[in-house]
């Protein structure tokens, strides 16, 4: 978005989620919903952030909820509309994870570079499952509140549980009173 106008690229992508929607292309190429589509076949990572709030404003306009938008973005949805989300140099706290191995990291910094890291020694192949605006006051907060899943370090296990809805859901709840995103 350029001074408020959004650009052509912008407009494609929330184009292309009502047209998918409509048509219900997903199902026809073997998709559960839109959003596993869009998640699967979209390199969303890829995206600056004012493509990704295109995506988000996509969903949002054909109903998908908040949480499920936080899902397939990786990032805080919330976080993109209200402008504080920068690729660049901002502070944030993720959940890096596997879909083969349980525990998860939950951390602060740059995902993408912290991926990186973490790949190099783990067997599992890791992907970014979350992140959100935030710093080292957020990272603690969450490693304090999850401390009875701690694993190792700030790896923690969920047994089973939906790590990134229980991580979102304690930051929408820690963050206001820390005082800062989102």
């Amino acid at each position: 978005m350029h001074g408020g106008i959004a650009t052509p690229a912008e407009a494609d992508l929330r184009q292309a989620i009502l047209t998918a929607c409509n048509t219900r292309r997903w199902a026809k190429l073997g998709y559960q919903s839109l959003t596993d589509w869009v998640d699967k076949e979209w390199d969303l990572d890829m995206l600056r952030p004012a493509e990704r709030k295109a995506v988000g404003d996509g969903l949002r306009m054909v109903g998908v909820s908040a949480s499920d938008i936080d899902k397939v973005l990786r990032v805080s949805y919330e976080a993109l509309r209200r402008g504080t989300w920068e690729a660049e140099g901002m502070t944030c706290v993720y959940v890096i994870g596997s879909r083969e191995f349980r525990p998860v990291k939950i951390g602060k910094g740059d995902p993408k570079k912290r991926l990186g890291e973490f790949q190099v020694g783990n067997p599992f192949p890791l992907e970014v499952l979350w992140a959100t605006p935030g710093g080292v006051r957020l990272e603690k907060a969450l490693h304090a509140r999850f401390q009875p899943e701690a694993h190792r370090g700030e790896w923690f296990d969920f047994e089973g549980r939906d790590a990134v809805a229980l991580v979102a859901a304690a930051v929408a709840e820690i963050a206001p009173q820390l005082g800062c995103c989102p």
